[in-house]
C-alpha cells in the first residue's frame, strides 16, 4: 500500500497493488481503503476508486467502505454501488471476503 501526494497538487492517492484473481486476499486492505475514503469524504473531498475495468477490485473496496463506515449489508452495498455503476461484478472470492468482512463488522459492533 502506498499513500502519496502528487507533486505540485493537493491530490492524494492510496495505491493498493492487488490482482483480480480468486487467490487474492483483498480483505487485508479493507480497513486501509475504508479509512482513506472516509477521511476524504469527511473532509468534503472526493475519491476516485479505480482498477483496470472498474468492475471487481474497485467495486469491492467501495463496498467494503459502505459496510464498515455506513453499516450496510453486503447486499445493500452491492445494490447501492450497482445503481451508480451498473457493470460492477466482484469476483466470487471477493464476494466471499465481503460477506466475511460484514460478519466481522457486525461482531465488532456488539
Amino acid at each position: 500500500m502506498e499513500l502519496n501526494r502528487h507533486i505540485d497538487t493537493a491530490v492524494q492517492y492510496c495505491q493498493i497493488p492487488v490482482e483480480d484473481t480468486l487467490e487474492q486476499d483483498l480483505s487485508t486492505h479493507f480497513k486501509t481503503a475504508a479509512d482513506f475514503i472516509h477521511k476524504a469524504v469527511s473532509n468534503n473531498g472526493r475519491v476516485l476508486v479505480h482498477c483496470e475495468r472498474g468492475c471487481s477490485r474497485s467495486a469491492t473496496f467501495v463496498i467494503s467502505y459502505l459496510i464498515s463506515m455506513k453499516g450496510m449489508s453486503v447486499a445493500e452495498a452491492v445494490e447501492h454501488v450497482r445503481q451508480c455503476r451498473s457493470v460492477i461484478a466482484p469476483n466470487a472470492s471477493f464476494m466471499l471476503q465481503l460477506h466475511n468482512f460484514e460478519q466481522h463488522c457486525k461482531t465488532a459492533a456488539v
